[in-house]
């Protein structure tokens, strides 16, 4: 564990620089006043040059390297007073540097009516990743779901419309555009639930009826223009059989035309 921070709260010591050779001055720089610019190579070259030792109040090396591995930028160089850890007294130089903190977020995955294992939800607590905005939900978290009558009701996702709560969809709702999003990847910012999709399974063939093109006779349509051309068609057709049944008999056939 790492030690509780220093005054301020914010504060972590990491440790010290010893042998740091600036090429002017510093003493005469007001207490607090940034001259990180000024010195920055220096710096940078004692940390190259082996010249930080670990401050020795944590339980091991690796600890601290966590920590200066968080560092997003050193950007503060001052003098203040003390160092605590050290027996510093009166003023002395701090180089302060910001740490680059990962955030954590809870994700609740809502099983919405039906089961995950044997809850009503999965909490996944203190998510950490560098890109919030796009986290992979865990395909390998599929809820069940009770049968609703004769009818079976399947997994179709998840969402994070609230709107879902408590339905189960069917294809009618698929046509009608009620059906909300599915979605994989969600933005930790924003959500922290994610709701079950939930669909009926009207044919039996194990596959979310929402997530199915059906298509039933009453789905299709032929337009006015189509049937009038087909009327047409029906007309030449019958004109056609009249045509050939007169050359029928005609002296020079010598044998009748076949119907049509």
């Amino acid at each position: 564990m790492f030690p509780p921070p220093s005054e301020p709260e914010t504060y972590y010591i990491l440790g010290k620089l010893s042998g740091v050779e600036l090429p002017e001055t510093i003493t005469g720089v007001a207490e607090n006043v940034n001259c990180y610019n000024t010195y920055q190579t220096y710096i940078e070259l004692a940390f190259n040059g082996n010249k930080f030792e670990p401050y020795d109040n944590y339980d091991n090396k690796d600890q601290i390297n966590s920590l200066l591995e968080r560092i997003d930028s050193w950007e503060k160089l001052s003098w203040a007073y003390g160092a605590p850890g050290y027996n510093v007294e009166g003023n002395c130089l701090h180089l302060d540097g910001v740490l680059k903190l990962e955030s954590s977020y809870d994700l609740t995955y809502d099983a919405n009516g039906g089961t995950i294992g044997d809850s009503e939800k999965h909490i996944v607590n203190d998510i950490t990743t560098k890109d919030p905005e796009n986290y992979t939900l865990d395909p390998t978290i599929n809820p069940t779901h009770a049968d609703e009558g004769t009818e079976d009701v399947l997994f179709a996702g998840w969402t994070t419309d609230v709107d879902a709560k408590g339905k189960i969809y069917s294809v009618k709702d698929a046509k009608n555009g009620s059906v909300p999003a599915a979605v994989e990847v969600v933005d930790l910012i924003k959500t922290n639930t994610v709701y079950a999709l939930w669909s009926y399974d009207a044919d039996d063939d194990d596959t979310p009826d929402i997530n199915e093109i059906i298509v039933t006779p009453a789905d299709i349509t032929t337009p006015a223009a189509a049937i009038m051309k087909a009327a047409s068609w029906t007309r030449t057709a019958i004109n056609l059989r009249e045509v050939t049944a007169t050359a029928s008999r005609s002296p020079a056939s010598t044998s009748p035309c076949p119907p049509l």
